[in-house]
């Protein structure tokens, strides 16, 4: 039977990593956005790619997403428009998933681990909202934090804990709440912990001061005080709508060697998102990349049980999505053409929030707007 069993999980792994392959490929070139945000995605990257200032006080032509500049500086490097956010994404994606393989594979001893580590972040593409390929920064935050945890159980000496420590600090100045995910693998370090920490602060600090310096302190405030702003919404909601999905995960986590620390930093990055107003299914990528590392490790075992390996299968069966409505048809891309036909038409500048990747004048995006009046740092 535990043949059988490893024969299935290794099949349903490959399953899950060509299905989200497929979806990304088939996706990559659509013309449209894929998730609302990306159309204002791309007006910061135009910035960026401009020379303008991304930090800079509200307006009805440009409001900041409350997120660090890093994922938009690597993006600018790559090309412009919607085909460079979402190469960066892609190429995150593919990094975690690596090094979701070499980490459970190293730590386990087992290739059958590694491979259903990443079959089982893979097929948590659809509960995680399908963010993986599309033009948002969680993706290379996710991934930086993941190579920090790689470089600091792999590394045993005081300079790979700098060096874990920087990818802290890059993973911070990517994603805020990343920071939570990553602090805690210091816990397990020693001293060298301490190294961990301290370079950690000083990427992630120098980053915000440089930031601070540079925008008059606008991007405190947009990062830092607007957020904290914002208001709870539904703070149950991802215990009792999301978490029970992961039910199998949960129930092997005390069987493997993941640091309880970063188990429980990836839960309260996951809850801080999601509870508050605007926490969309992106911000249980943490949880998906933990229920990886978990079920990854409990199946690389070398005595695993017929009981475990039937728990891992059924947490990839429970994540299993039909990706049929995540690819975009001929009838999206010609409903995009003729919306933005329409708009073109129109006289004068057009205030198109939803979508002002349509119109030819700078226009705040709709979510930047709701960010901003529903804060009370406003």
């Amino acid at each position: 039977m535990p043949r059988q069993l490893r024969t299935a999980l290794a099949l349903a792994s490959c399953v899950a990593l060509a299905t989200w392959g497929a979806v990304a490929l088939l996706r990559l070139g659509y013309p449209g956005v894929l998730e609302w945000q990306e159309g204002g995605m791309v007006a910061h990257l135009a910035r960026v790619r401009g020379g303008q200032a991304l930090y800079v006080e509200p307006s009805l032509e440009f409001i900041t997403f409350p997120y660090p500049p890093l994922y938009l500086w690597v993006a600018s490097l790559v090309g412009e428009g919607l085909g460079a956010l979402r190469a960066v994404s892609i190429a995150s994606t593919l990094a975690v998933l690596a090094l979701l393989f070499v980490h459970v594979r190293r730590e386990s001893g087992s290739a059958l681990g590694g491979l259903v580590a990443a079959g089982v972040f893979a097929a948590a593409y659809r509960w995680a909202g399908a963010w993986f390929d599309v033009g948002r920064v969680d993706l290379l935050a996710l991934a930086l934090a993941l190579g920090a945890l790689q470089v600091a159980r792999s590394s045993e000496d005081g300079r790979g804990a700098l060096v874990a420590g920087a990818l802290c600090g890059l993973a911070f100045l990517t994603k805020q709440t990343a920071l939570l995910v990553c602090l805690p693998i210091a816990l397990h370090m020693g001293r060298r912990g301490l190294a961990l920490v301290g370079a950690a602060v000083a990427v992630g600090g120098s980053g915000v001061l440089g930031l601070h310096l540079a925008s008059g302190g606008w991007s405190t405030w947009t990062l830092f005080e607007l957020l904290a702003g914002h208001p709870w919404f539904e703070p149950w909601k991802m215990w009792t709508r999301d978490l029970p999905w992961l039910l199998p995960a949960a129930l092997l986590a005390t069987r493997t060697r993941v640091p309880l620390a970063v188990v429980l930093g990836a839960v309260a990055a996951a809850w801080l998102g999601r509870a508050h107003q605007g926490g969309a299914e992106n911000t249980l990528l943490p949880l998906a990349l933990v229920a990886a590392l978990v079920v990854g490790q409990a199946v690389g075992q070398v005595r695993a049980r017929t009981g475990v390996l039937l728990l891992a299968l059924v947490q990839l069966v429970l994540l299993a999505y039909d990706p049929r409505p995540l690819v975009p048809t001929g009838f999206d891309e010609v409903a995009a053409a003729r919306l933005r036909v329409r708009l073109a038409e129109l006289e004068g500048p057009v205030f198109a929030p939803h979508s002002p990747e349509l119109v030819a004048a700078p226009c705040a995006h709709a979510q930047a707007i709701v960010d901003l009046t529903s804060s009370t740092a406003a």
